[in-house]
């Protein structure tokens, strides 16, 4: 069976290159979003941890 990737590719080659650059942002767009679920999870753990290790030393958090 054929690889569809490759069937793409093809077809995308063909396009324009104003196509081609609206397509390749789309699809670089997606991994992103994919990635920035991951980085804000791993964001939000190191602040509990840290708010968590402010409060048991006694420290006290500043607003700026």
């Amino acid at each position: 069976m054929a690889n569809p990737a490759r069937g793409l590719e093809s077809k995308a080659l063909k396009l324009s290159r104003r196509d081609r650059t609206s397509l390749a942002q789309r699809l670089l767009s997606s991994l992103d979003q994919d990635a920035d679920a991951g980085v804000e999870q791993l964001w939000l753990e190191a602040a509990e941890r840290r708010l968590g290790h402010t409060a048991n030393d006694g420290s006290r958090v500043h607003a700026r």
